[in-house]
């Protein structure tokens, strides 16, 4: 399945104003939520015609920066971009369920960015350009591990390894609960 991996934003506000992250997110997107399962119907993008794939995922981790007691920090959320989303075959459980775990290894990658940011407020880092460097190193490891993962369960059609697959990223969303979006968190920027 191809993929349309990251849809990256990184804007550094400094202005004062509210914002929530749901004010971030648009109306044709899904984000990410453990009790939220993909179904076809999601899926409402035009097939890629030159594509010999059966469908594309699209998780988006947007990525958006303030100014938080005098240090940078980032409003980090993943969702499923419905209308560059497209499928073939939508009658395949085993293909929703592929594409599904792309969303959810997103989700991964997010609660990774979320957790360096933490980080490197704890350590006190004031440079914009230590933040950056790691949320990029990520954003490449995220792209890096989908297609790993398309590699290793030939886009999901190798059942044991999708099960590996579906394991391990369940394990990692677990390590990495505390670092889930909270889904009404307002933001002050300064």
């Amino acid at each position: 399945m191809k993929r349309r991996y990251v849809l990256f934003a990184l804007v550094f506000v400094t202005s004062f104003n509210l914002f929530s992250q749901e004010s971030c997110i648009k109306q044709d997107s899904i984000p990410w939520n453990k009790n939220y399962r993909l179904k076809w119907s999601d899926f409402k993008g035009e097939p890629d015609t030159l594509s010999k794939e059966d469908a594309a995922c699209a998780a988006s981790i947007y990525v958006k920066g303030f100014r938080d007691k005098g240090l940078p920090n980032f409003l980090v959320y993943n969702s499923f971009m419905k209308n560059d989303a497209w499928t073939r075959d939508s009658t395949s459980v085993m293909l929703l369920q592929h594409e599904q775990l792309h969303f959810d290894i997103a989700e991964v990658y997010a609660r990774k960015i979320r957790k360096a940011v933490d980080s490197l407020r704890r350590k006190q880092i004031k440079t914009i350009d230590s933040y950056s460097v790691e949320i990029t190193k990520l954003l490449s490891m995220f792209e890096t591990t989908g297609k790993l993962y398309d590699e290793q369960t030939s886009h999901g059609t190798y059942g044991d390894r999708q099960s590996e697959w579906r394991q391990k990223i369940l394990k990692e969303l677990q390590a990495l609960n505390d670092y889930a979006a909270k889904p009404h968190l307002k933001l002050r920027t300064y």
